[in-house]
């Protein structure tokens, strides 16, 4: 039988995971919200000396103090002119003082901030990013995925395909497949829900034997059908080994897994492509044989 104790430690800021607002994005005649942070992945020493040394990163995103809802600082502004994206605006955030570290407190200006940050690329009130290669998506559709502070993914948005800089085409992106005979996915379905309902149907045997309660992870895989299945905290052989039996752990995966192996989810897409996208259950199963959904 596994036993095993956790120590969790939390920063007492981690309670004020707010939501953050988005970089901004000007495309033709409109200013549009993008969750894309590409100031971020500019490689400069001196954009660290004025925005401030990292206090390390929450939810993946930098921690500088500079407000609850923006925890980087600053508010990035972006123009696509012609065929090329360009920084023309950062908006200093509470928290930014002046690149000299002054012990007066004095907040940057939104012009000195870009001058000071990029130095000699600053050119006619503007920066080419040619840092940055990847894919901006603008919304085009309803939200499909949001992580709780900042990345927001919509059903369907048009995507500009950049490359150092230049944009190499531009596309509409559907995101949400809708198929025939498929669970739905959507930004308000409970998927953990619906993998439960599987799980309900099972026959538990050996109930005094083995103990299969416990926190599992399941991936959907691009094809919208579950790829693989985890303990969320046995994954490698050494912890295996350690805290389970063998036949006991075997059983369970192999019980769990048949479960759910005729699932068919539809498919969701990140820029067109197909993602994988993995889902937290924890049941109890009772001495009686039922299962309990404990994520309600």
């Amino acid at each position: 039988m596994k036993v095993k104790l956790i120590f969790i430690f939390l920063f007492p800021f981690l309670g004020f995971a707010s939501s953050q607002i988005p970089e901004l994005l000007i495309y033709k005649n409109d200013t549009i919200p993008i969750y894309n942070l590409i100031i971020e992945k500019y490689p400069s020493e001196n954009k660290t000396n004025i925005l401030g040394e990292s206090q390390g990163q929450l939810f993946g995103l930098e921690f500088r103090g500079g407000s609850f809802n923006c925890w980087r600082g600053y508010q990035g502004v972006y123009k696509i002119e012609n065929d090329s994206l360009f920084v023309v605006g950062m908006k200093p955030i509470s928290g930014i003082l002046d690149f000299e570290g002054s012990e007066t407190g004095r907040e940057i200006g939104e012009n000195e901030l870009l001058k000071n940050v990029f130095g000699s690329k600053l050119i006619n009130g503007k920066i080419f990013v040619d840092w940055f290669s990847g894919n901006i998506n603008i919304k085009n559709g309803d939200l499909m995925r949001w992580d709780g502070v900042f990345v927001r993914t919509f059903e369907n948005e048009k995507s500009f395909l950049i490359k150092k800089g230049r944009i190499k085409d531009v596309f509409n992106a559907q995101n949400y497949i809708d198929l025939p005979n498929g669970i739905n996915r959507r930004f308000d379905d409970n998927i953990s829900d619906e993998i439960f309902k599987e799980l309900g149907k099972i026959k538990w045997k050996n109930l005094h034997e083995y103990d299969c309660s416990e926190n599992y992870e399941f991936t959907i895989g691009k094809n919208g059908k579950i790829r693989e299945v985890q303990m969320a905290q046995y994954k490698s052989k050494e912890e295996i080994k350690e805290f389970w039996d063998r036949k006991e752990y075997n059983y369970c995966m192999k019980t769990i897994k048949n479960a759910v192996r005729n699932m068919q989810f539809d498919l969701i897409k990140s820029s067109g492509k197909n993602i994988e996208e993995t889902v937290w259950l924890e049941i109890w199963v009772n001495e009686d044989g039922s299962t309990e959904n404990r994520n309600d």
